[in-house]
């Protein structure tokens, strides 16, 4: 079982370090970055999977695709926001 899960830099999770548990439970407003969340371990399977693959597949994860390498990288659009 995973006992700490830390992201940074990854959509519109700038800097996050969630410790887990059993049972985990996600909540907030929308737009929080619960999605993004669970989507970065995904992304990060698929670049173990296959580390030569561009950004746009690692960033495809079948039922969504999450974007370029801009929409995916925390501060990455021009305003700041993702």
């Amino acid at each position: 079982m995973l006992s700490r899960i830390r992201i940074t830099g990854f959509r519109s999770l700038k800097n996050v370090d969630i410790e887990t548990g059993p049972l985990t439970v996600l909540y907030g407003h929308t737009a929080g970055g619960k999605s993004s969340f669970l989507y970065a371990p995904l992304v990060l399977k698929n670049f173990l999977i296959n580390p030569d693959q561009p950004f746009e597949g690692l960033s495809n994860l079948g039922f969504i695709n999450l974007g370029n390498f801009e929409k995916c990288v925390y501060g990455g659009e021009k305003d700041g926001k993702i």
